[in-house]
């Protein structure tokens, strides 16, 4: 089930907007199984083949990373498990701009 989506600003325009789509299924009783998403909106049809998404650890470390190629509207981190109430940074890069989300697992 897809929790949450934000869109990011990756420039100056509307036209560089993507969303970070975050997708949650429970696991067990305190872990639940995530799915994140970046796609291209707008009128995009494509994600700039520079872009990156990655997940970092809680001391900032790279744990996985994928970068779009040419023809990519959508990237995904492969799934991972997280505990109920976890925080989990990803990161959005393209060229020199770098963006950060903090994002709390909490299951409705």
């Amino acid at each position: 089930m897809v929790q949450g989506i934000k869109l990011l600003d990756l420039g100056e325009d509307s036209k560089n907007q993507v969303a970070l789509i975050v997708s949650i299924r429970p696991k067990s009783e305190d872990k639940v199984g995530i799915r994140i998403q970046l796609q291209s909106i707008n009128e995009q049809r494509y994600l700039p083949t520079n872009i990156k998404l990655g997940l970092l650890s809680r001391f900032s470390q790279m744990l996985q990373e994928v970068q779009a190629r040419n023809n990519d509207s959508m990237i995904q981190l492969k799934q991972f498990t997280c505990k109920k109430g976890g925080i989990i940074q990803v990161q959005v890069t393209r060229g020199d701009l770098i963006l950060t989300e903090s994002l709390k697992v909490a299951i409705p």
